[in-house]
């Protein structure tokens, strides 16, 4: 099993480097270990309208990216799950990428790309998230 110790020079990775493990760990479905690359005050940002998608929302903390993750779970699954590109600059990574969801409420499937905006702080931890992508597909799909 790989961990962030299994890099040697984990602590002056690149800032993508990062952010690629935490991609690999949520394809893994291991949420522990995801949470683990977060600053303790971190900010996990997606918009969208929380009563009809529970999980979006602005959650602060490991303790809430863990509860956006757990509700992310309940209602959703990811068949496809692809970051295809990586831009990088200063302190701020940029994924882009393609998905396919299944609401696990109605069963119903979607498509879309996704954008995600990650900050990097100075102890090479992510402290800021911010998601952008097509809500409003997502919220036909989920009702």
């Amino acid at each position: 099993m790989k961990t962030a110790h299994a890099h040697p020079q984990s602590h002056t990775q690149s800032n993508t480097a990062l952010v690629k493990e935490g991609f690999e760990y949520f394809a893994k479905k291991d949420i522990p270990s995801l949470v683990s690359l977060l600053s303790d005050d971190v900010k996990w940002l997606n918009p969208g309208p929380k009563d009809i998608l529970p999980w979006v929302g602005n959650y602060n903390g490991k303790k809430g990216v863990s509860e956006f993750f757990k509700l992310l779970d309940e209602n959703m699954e990811f068949p496809v799950f692809e970051p295809r590109e990586y831009i990088e600059q200063g302190n701020k990574v940029i994924a882009l990428g393609y998905y396919e969801y299944r609401s696990k409420q109605t069963g119903r499937r979607g498509n879309g790309d996704f954008a995600m905006v990650f900050t990097i702080n100075s102890h090479n931890k992510i402290s800021q998230h911010q998601a952008y992508g097509d809500t409003y597909a997502m919220v036909e799909t989920h009702r």
